[in-house]
C-alpha cells in the first residue's frame, strides 16, 4: 500500500475501564463509542529510554535501551457541551469522564484507518487498540473564526495492538 491520508480515520473510547486487557481477543470484546467531531488521531507507539555508561578505560559512551514508554498524546475535538455533559453514550462523555477519575483507572482506545484493502463491507481497516489515563479534558483556545475546540492528554500504559488490514 502506498501513501494515504487520515481522512475518514476514527478513534473510540470503550464504555468499560480498569485493567489493562490480557490480549486482543479482550480487547475485541469490547463495546466502544466513536469520538465523534474528531480534529487529529492521537500519536502512540513504543520508544525506549536512553540507558548510558560512560567507560573510563574506552573514553566512549555507552549507549542501551531501557524501560518502553507507549507515549503521551492530545486528541482534539469540536466542543459540544450536549456530547460529552448530557448522555454517557458519547465518546467525549467517557473522555470527560475519565479526566474527572481520580483513580488510575486505564481507559481502553481503538484507532481505525480508512484503508480497507477491498473496497467492500467484508474488508476491514487497520486498526490499533491500546489503554490509557485520560489526563486532562480543556476547552478552549479559539478565535473569533475559528472552531470552539477541547483536547484530552491520554497516557499510554499499555503496548498497542496492531490489527492489519484486510
Amino acid at each position: 500500500m502506498g501513501l494515504q491520508t487520515g481522512a475518514n480515520g476514527k478513534c473510540y473510547v470503550a464504555t468499560t475501564f480498569g485493567a489493562v486487557p490480557a490480549n486482543l481477543a479482550a480487547y475485541e470484546a469490547l463495546t466502544f463509542l466513536e469520538i465523534t467531531q474528531l480534529e487529529n488521531l492521537p500519536e502512540f507507539g513504543d520508544s525506549t529510554e536512553e540507558v548510558t555508561f560512560q567507560d573510563l578505560s574506552l573514553g566512549r559512551v555507552s549507549k542501551l535501551k531501557g524501560t518502553r514508554d507507549a507515549g503521551t498524546s492530545d486528541i482534539a475535538f469540536a466542543y459540544d457541551e450536549t456530547l460529552y455533559a448530557g448522555s454517557p453514550l458519547t465518546g467525549q462523555y467517557q473522555l470527560f469522564a475519565g479526566s474527572e477519575d481520580d483513580t488510575t483507572n486505564n481507559y481502553y482506545f481503538k484507532v481505525t484507518y480508512n484503508d480497507a484493502s477491498t473496497g467492500s463491507p467484508l474488508g476491514t481497516d487497520t486498526t490499533r487498540y491500546f489503554s490509557a489515563l485520560v489526563g486532562s479534558f480543556r476547552e478552549g483556545g479559539f478565535g473569533a473564526n475559528d472552531v470552539v475546540m477541547a483536547t484530552c492528554n491520554i497516557r499510554l500504559n499499555s503496548s498497542v495492538i496492531r490489527v492489519a488490514r484486510t
